[in-house]
Order: C-alpha cells, then sequence, then structure tokens
C-alpha cells in the first residue's frame, strides 16, 4: 500500500470499488488472480473506497504489504469492481 487520502485532495485517475467513496488508496499491484487490463504486475492503481477503517479493519500502515480480494461484475460490457477487503497482511 502506498498512500490512503481523502477523496477530495486526490488528483488523477481512481477505480470506484464502492458506492459511497470518500478515500483514495493508492497500491502497486504485485500479482492479479485472474489478470484483468489495469491490474497488472508493477501497475499502480488508485482505488476509490468508501472507509479505510472498514477496508483494513484499522489504520492501514504506508509500505506495507496486502492481500486484497476484489470482486468484479460484467453487466453490459462494462466493469464494476465491489467488495474490496484485506484477506491478510503481510
Amino acid at each position: 500500500m502506498q498512500a490512503v487520502v481523502q477523496l477530495t485532495r486526490f488528483s488523477g485517475t481512481i477505480t470506484p470499488v464502492d458506492f459511497d467513496p470518500r478515500f483514495a488508496l493508492t497500491v502497486r499491484i504485485e500479482s492479479a488472480a485472474p489478470a484483468i487490463t489495469n491490474f497488472i504486475a508493477g501497475a499502480v492503481v488508485t482505488l476509490a473506497i468508501h472507509s479505510p477503517a472498514l477496508v483494513f479493519g484499522g489504520e492501514p500502515t504506508n509500505g506495507k504489504t496486502y492481500d486484497f480480494v476484489l470482486h468484479r461484475k460484467i453487466e453490459d460490457g462494462k466493469v464494476r469492481f465491489y467488495g474490496l477487503v484485506v484477506q491478510k497482511a503481510g
């Protein structure tokens, strides 16, 4: 994990993973299974989340490695991500 900031203080491209996003979570992808176009090893992505406390179960640590589970749904050819949770911290 690289950073978590309030969404109003973030400038750049985000991928929404919550219906009521309030924070920008920037991570570097180590691996993704299955591979998804924008989520490849080495890519830096920013996810729009509701709350770091809900995702991490507390305060996240910059520079720490986390294993996330992120679900996706494809409807009418559009991908929607949801359900981001930490599976385990490294």
